[in-house]
């Protein structure tokens, strides 16, 4: 058994145990783990694009991305139709836009939904502020 083979079986058998300990590091280095990650891709970006762009261009990609996107649409049904009430509510003109609530831009405005069940009650947020609070970064008030 090479070096590699040790290394996947070792991995398989303490899988749970290497997985806590990556999350208990990440949680607290989380500084010092995204600024690495983001070093790391400013210096390999070019290779990384690329190197994405061969992924997503494969079959087997393909096959996993479509299956995911009809497993994520019949696990939230709800959400589909919430978004697609408050679109159509947008583009007829029964709701407007308004500046981010936290910032207040007017560029880039999404609305936020705190609640599926209540398609057109949303919080304005700019599209910088509606990613940190989806990444739980930044709470409403």
């Amino acid at each position: 058994m090479d070096y590699k083979e040790k290394r996947q079986s070792y991995y398989r058998e303490n899988k749970e145990w290497i997985l806590m300990r990556q999350k208990e590091y990440y949680l607290k280095n989380k500084q010092k783990v995204l600024n690495y990650q983001h070093t790391y891709y400013e210096k390999n970006r070019d290779k990384l694009l690329v190197k994405g762009k061969e992924l997503r261009a494969t079959p087997e990609y393909k096959k996993r991305q479509k299956i995911a996107h009809e497993n994520y649409r019949r696990r939230n049904r709800y959400k589909i139709k919430s978004r697609s009430i408050f679109t159509y509510a947008l583009k007829k003109g029964e709701i407007k836009s308004q500046p981010c609530e936290i910032c207040g831009s007017v560029k880039n405005i999404h609305g936020h939904h705190k609640d599926y069940t209540k398609p057109l009650e949303v919080n304005w947020l700019c599209r910088i502020h509606h990613y940190n609070i989806r990444s739980n970064m930044v709470y409403m008030r």
